[in-house]
C-alpha cells in the first residue's frame, strides 16, 4: 500500500506521515505481495528506459524504486506524496539506492504542478481509492501527460476478495462502538466495484481503457507478524480504532490476531486478496 493522499477527515498528511518509517521498514513484504500486479502496471504503462514517468501517492518509494530501476539514468521519475514524511522516506530510499533520476517531492495530486505534456507515465499504487476528488486527480493526470501517454494503477478489488478490510473492518467498529457500515462504503474499497475504476478514467477524457483482476497474498512467518503489520501501516484498519479507548483497542487487536491465525498453515501465514490493475491512454 503506498498510498498516503487522503484518508479520512483531514488531507491524510497527519494518518500517513505517522506511518511513513513503518511503511518502508515492510516494503519487502508489500512488494512481494504486490509483485505481479506491480510488474503489470508498469508495463501498462509504458514504463521503460528513457521515459519520464509521475508517480503519484508514492509513499515511501517502493513502486517508484522499480520505475527507476526500469527507465534508468537517460529517463526520470517523480516520486510525489502529499505527506511529508512520505517524501522523506521515499528520498531517503532512493539516495541509498544509488538513483539519482528519482526526485521525491511533495505534491497534492489533484493539484499536479508539472507542465502540460512533460511526462510519458504515470502510476499509482494503492492511491487512487484515496483521492477525495478523484476526477480532479485525473484530469489532472492527462493534462500532463504526453499525447499518447497512459496512466496505470492498482486498487482494492471487491471486500469478499480482501479479508484484510471484509474481516478487520467489523471487529474495529465493534471494540469502537460505531455504527457499522457496510464494508464496501469503506474508502479504501470506492474502486472496488464493477465497472467503477473504468467510468472513472472514461470521465477523465481518457481511452482505450482497461482492467483487470490480479491475485495477491500476503506472506508472513505468522498471524502475529501480520497484525504488527497491520497496526503499523494498516491506516483504513487503525483509522476505525481512533475514536477507541487503549482497552477497547487492545481487545480489538487480540480478536484480529485470532481471526488471522485461520491462514496460518504449516509453511507459515497466508492471506488472500485481490487488486485491479487499471489503465488508460491519453
Amino acid at each position: 500500500m503506498a498510498a498516503s493522499q487522503s484518508a479520512g477527515g483531514d488531507d491524510g498528511r497527519g494518518s500517513w506521515d505517522a506511518t511513513a518509517a513503518a511503511r518502508r521498514r515492510w516494503d519487502a513484504v508489500r512488494d512481494e505481495q504486490l509483485a505481479a500486479a506491480t510488474e503489470l502496471m508498469l508495463d501498462l504503462a509504458g514504463v521503460r528506459a528513457g521515459r519520464r514517468v509521475l508517480v503519484l501517492a508514492a509513499g515511501a518509494g517502493a513502486e517508484a524504486l522499480a520505475a527507476a530501476r526500469r527507465v534508468g539514468p537517460e529517463g526520470s521519475v517523480l516520486a510525489t506524496d502529499v505527506a511529508p514524511a512520505m517524501v522523506r522516506e521515499a528520498a531517503a530510499a532512493a539516495r541509498e539506492a544509488g538513483l539519482a533520476h528519482l526526485e521525491a517531492r511533495l505534491m497534492d495530486a489533484e493539484r499536479i504542478d508539472l507542465a502540460a505534456g512533460s511526462v510519458d507515465a504515470a502510476v499509482s499504487r494503492l492511491g487512487l481509492m484515496y483521492f477525495p476528488h478523484l476526477g480532479r486527480a485525473l484530469r489532472g493526470v492527462r493534462r500532463v501527460l504526453a499525447p499518447g501517454g497512459k496512466l496505470a494503477a492498482i486498487v482494492y478489488s471487491s471486500p469478499e476478495r480482501n479479508p484484510i478490510f471484509s474481516l478487520l473492518a467489523p471487529i474495529a467498529w465493534r471494540h469502537a462502538r460505531v455504527r457499522r457500515r457496510a464494508t464496501a462504503a469503506l474508502p479504501v474499497r470506492r474502486l472496488g466495484g464493477p465497472g467503477v475504476l473504468e467510468a472513472a478514467y472514461r470521465r477523465a477524457g481518457f481511452s482505450d481503457v482497461r482492467v483487470q483482476p490480479v491475485p495477491v497474498a500476503l506472506r508472513l512467518a505468522s498471524a502475529a507478524e501480520c497484525v504488527r503489520l497491520v497496526r503499523e501501516t494498516v491506516v483504513p484498519i487503525t483509522q476505525l480504532l481512533a475514536s477507541a479507548t487503549d482497552a477497547e483497542r487492545e481487545a480489538a487487536w487480540a480478536e484480529v490476531g485470532q481471526v488471522l491465525r485461520r491462514f496460518e498453515g504449516p509453511a507459515g501465514f497466508e492471506l488472500p486478496g485481490e487488486v485491479f490493475v487499471g489503465v488508460g491512454t491519453r
